[in-house]
C-alpha cells in the first residue's frame, strides 16, 4: 500500500541483510597457538574461522586455503579474506615455497609471514628489538620472560596481552621499517625480526 508521499515502503526481510564479513584462517600444522589467539579476538566487522587441515607447506596451506575459500561461497563481494599465517623458522628452504606459494595468492586470499615466529608477535606487546633470532625457540625464551606461563597452544594470551595491542602494532611497523632500510626483501628468511601479523589484527580492530 503506497502511503501519502507515494511510497511503497519494501517488507524487511533478514536474507537481504549484509552480513558480516568472514576471515578464513589456516595455520601450520597442529599448532593451535594462532587459532587459540584469533577465536576470541574481538571483531565488529569480522566472524574468524578456520580451515581444517595439518599442512605445514606454505604451498599446500595456500591451496586448501583457497580452495575452502571457495568451497564456503566467501568473496571480496562481502569483505571476506583468506589468511595463511606462516613462520619462516630460520629455514632457507621455505623461501622458494613461500614465493611459490605467494604467486598463488589473490588480493582478498594471502599469506601473512612471521619471521621468525607467530610468536614475535606476543613480545612486541612488551619491547622493540632488531636482535637476530637463531630459533624460534629463542623468541618464545625471551617471551617467556614476559609471560613466565606462556607455552604453545596456550589459550590465555590475547587476554594477557590486549591492553597493550596498539604498543605492539607500533613496534611490528617499526621493525618491519628498520628490515625495508636494511635492504630486506618481505617475505623471506632474511626479513627478520618482522611480523605481518600487525596487519590481520588492524583489520579485526577496523
Amino acid at each position: 500500500m503506497r502511503n501519502k508521499y507515494g511510497y511503497v515502503p519494501k517488507k524487511r526481510n533478514s536474507n537481504t541483510r549484509k552480513r558480516k564479513s568472514i576471515m578464513l584462517i589456516v595455520a601450520e600444522g597442529e599448532n593451535r597457538t594462532e587459532t587459540n589467539y584469533f577465536r576470541s579476538f574481538p571483531s565488529e566487522k569480522y566472524r574468524i574461522r578456520f580451515v581444517s587441515g595439518n599442512d605445514t607447506d606454505p604451498i599446500k596451506m595456500m591451496k586448501n586455503l583457497k580452495r575452502q575459500f571457495s568451497s564456503l561461497g566467501l568473496s571480496s563481494f562481502h569483505g571476506d579474506v583468506g589468511i595463511s599465517l606462516i613462520d619462516t623458522d630460520c629455514d632457507a628452504s621455505k623461501d622458494i615455497q613461500i614465493r611459490l606459494a605467494d604467486e598463488l595468492a589473490t588480493k582478498e586470499v594471502f599469506q601473512v609471514v612471521s619471521s621468525p615466529c607467530f610468536e614475535l608477535w606476543f613480545l612486541l606487546h612488551f619491547s622493540w628489538s632488531t636482535r637476530q633470532y637463531s630459533s624460534s625457540n629463542e623468541v618464545v625464551a625471551s617471551l617467556k620472560k614476559e609471560l613466565p606461563t606462556y607455552s604453545k597452544n596456550c589459550e590465555t594470551v590475547l587476554g594477557q596481552t590486549f591492553e597493550r595491542i596498539g604498543t605492539a602494532i607500533l613496534n611490528a611497523k617499526k621493525l618491519e621499517d628498520h628490515c625495508l632500510g636494511n635492504g630486506g626483501a618481505p617475505h623471506t628468511v632474511g626479513f627478520t625480526p618482522s611480523t605481518e601479523v600487525y596487519k590481520v589484527v588492524e583489520r579485526l580492530l577496523d
